[in-house]
C-alpha cells in the first residue's frame, strides 16, 4: 500500500496515510461487531475506546508497522463471519501477519458448516479464497523463494526459544499477562463460547497462544507487546457478548473498563512520543552516512529504519527478517543451540561484511551480537561512542585477517 501510495506522495507521507487508513477501517470493524452483537450504545463507545485505547494501543496502532491492518482483519473476519464474501478475507489474512494464519481456519469450517448442504456453495467458498492468495503466493515466491511470508520462521531460529523448559515458558506467558495491561478484558474469555464468532475466536487464542508458547514464548514481551494486541478484538468480542445482555451490573463494570482504559492509555502513548529509540537510530545513520563508504557491507539488526535512511548503502539483515541467507544459518546452528556465534560468523563471512551496527543493550537481545562475533574470533574496534541504549558502529575484521602495521595502507576487504 505504502509503495504504491509512493508513486503520487512522499512516502513519509503515505506512511502515515496508509496509518489512519488502517486505524479507521479496525475501528469501523469494532463499530460494526458490537451492534451486530446489539450491545447497548454505551457500552459500544466504552468498547470502542478501549479497543483504541487500552494499554499499549496507542503505540502499536500508531507505530507505521502493519498492526493496524492486522487488527482490522481480525476484527472483519469476526463481523462477516456469515458474509459470502468471508472467504476473501481468510485467503488474504494469512499475508498480512504472522499470527493472522490461525483465524481463517475455524471461520472457514464454520462458513463450510453453514454451507454443508449445498456443494455448489463450498466450490466457490474454496475458490474465492484460493483467488485471495493466489496473488500473494505467487509474489511472495517470485521475490522471496517462499510462498508465505518467513519472518516468523526466521524469528524462532534466531531466538531458539524452543529449547527452553516448560516452567520457563510458563513465567514468561505469566509475565504477558500481567505486563499487557489488558487487566479485566481477560476476564471476557469464557463469554467467548456463547457465539460462533466467540468460538472462532476461542480457537484462534488457543491456537495462537499455545503454538506461540511452544516454539517462541519471547516473542509476546517484543515491541511493546506487540503481538498480543491482535488478541484485543477477541476480549472484546468476549465483553461485547456479556454486555449485550443488559443486566444491571454491567455499567459499573464498563466504567471500570473505561477507567481502566484511561489509566493505561497514558502508558501508550507516553511510550509512543517517545523517540529516543528513533533518535538513537538517526545517530547512528548519521555517522554511518557521514563516516562509512557507500559499498561498505554492514551487518545490521533493526533493518528498517536504517534501510530507509541508506538506501545506497549495503545491508545484511542478521535476524533474516530482509536477509534469506541469515535465517539458513540459524536454521542450521542457533536453533538447535541458541548459541549464535557460529551462525554470525558464517553470515559475516559469507557477506565480507566490513561493519556492525548494534544496539548497546543487555546481553540477552542485541547487547551480545558483538561478544559473538568475538567469540568466532573476529576483531572488534568501536568507531562510536559505547553508551547504553545507543546504537554502536564497530568496524569488524574477520579471524583470517591479520591487522596491518601503524601507518600502512587502509586494510582490504574481507575475502
Amino acid at each position: 500500500l505504502i509503495a504504491m501510495l509512493g508513486w503520487v506522495m512522499p512516502l513519509e507521507l503515505a506512511t502515515k496515510l496508509v496509518t489512519l487508513m488502517t486505524i479507521l477501517l479496525y475501528a469501523a470493524g469494532l463499530i460494526a461487531l458490537l451492534r451486530r452483537l446489539q450491545c447497548p450504545p454505551v457500552a459500544r463507545a466504552v468498547l470502542l475506546i478501549t479497543g483504541l485505547m487500552v494499554g499499549y494501543m496507542p503505540y502499536h496502532l500508531l507505530n507505521g508497522l502493519e498492526s493496524g491492518l492486522a487488527l482490522a482483519a481480525i476484527v472483519w473476519g469476526l463481523v462477516l463471519i456469515d458474509s459470502k464474501w468471508l472467504p476473501l478475507l481468510c485467503g488474504t489474512m494469512p499475508f498480512v501477519g504472522p499470527e493472522l494464519p490461525f483465524l481463517p481456519p475455524p471461520l472457514f469450517v464454520y462458513r463450510g458448516w453453514l454451507d454443508r448442504r449445498d456443494l455448489g456453495r463450498l466450490a466457490v467458498d474454496g475458490a474465492l479464497a484460493l483467488a485471495a492468495a493466489a496473488p500473494w503466493l505467487i509474489l511472495y515466491t517470485v521475490y522471496t523463494g517462499w510462498p508465505v511470508p518467513n519472518t516468523g520462521g526466521a524469528k524462532v531460529a534466531y531466538f531458539a526459544e524452543a529449547t527452553l523448559d516448560w516452567r520457563a515458558r510458563w513465567e514468561i506467558l505469566l509475565g504477558v499477562v500481567i505486563s499487557c495491561l489488558f487487566g479485566p478484558l481477560w476476564l471476557s474469555i469464557p463469554a467467548l463460547a456463547r457465539r460462533p464468532a466467540g468460538l472462532c475466536a476461542l480457537a484462534f487464542l488457543i491456537c495462537w497462544i499455545g503454538i506461540t508458547a511452544f516454539i517462541f514464548p519471547g516473542a509476546f514481551h517484543h515491541n511493546r507487546f506487540r503481538y498480543v494486541s491482535m488478541i484485543l478484538p477477541a476480549l472484546l468480542l468476549g465483553w461485547g457478548i456479556i454486555s449485550a445482555h443488559k443486566a444491571v451490573w454491567h455499567r459499573p463494570v464498563l466504567a471500570l473498563l473505561l477507567a481502566w482504559t484511561v489509566f493505561t492509555g497514558v502508558t501508550g502513548v507516553r511510550v509512543y512520543l517517545d523517540r529516543s529509540h528513533t533518535e538513537a537510530l538517526e545517530r547512528a545513520a548519521q555517522f554511518i552516512g557521514a563516516k562509512l563508504p557507500r559499498d561498505s557491507v554492514i551487518l545490521v539488526h533493526d533493518a528498517g529504519y536504517l534501510a530507509w535512511a541508506l538506501p545506497d548503502h549495503r545491508l545484511v539483515d542478521v535476524v533474516g527478517l530482509k536477509s534469506a541467507a541469515s535465517m539458513e544459518w540459524h536454521r542450521l546452528y542457533t536453533a538447535r543451540t541458541g548459541n549464535r556465534a557460529a551462525a554470525l560468523n558464517g553470515i559475516a563471512t559469507g557477506a565480507k561484511a566490513e561493519y556492525l551496527v548494534a544496539l548497546s543493550d543487555p546481553p540477552r537481545f542485541w547487547g551480545e551480537l558483538p561478544a559473538a562475533l568475538e567469540q568466532s574470533g573476529w576483531t572488534l574496534q568501536p568507531l562510536s561512542p559505547v553508551k547504553d541504549h545507543e546504537y554502536v558502529v564497530y568496524r569488524i575484521d574477520p579471524p583470517a585477517r591479520i591487522a596491518p602495521d601503524s601507518g600502512s595502507a587502509a586494510p582490504q576487504r574481507a575475502r
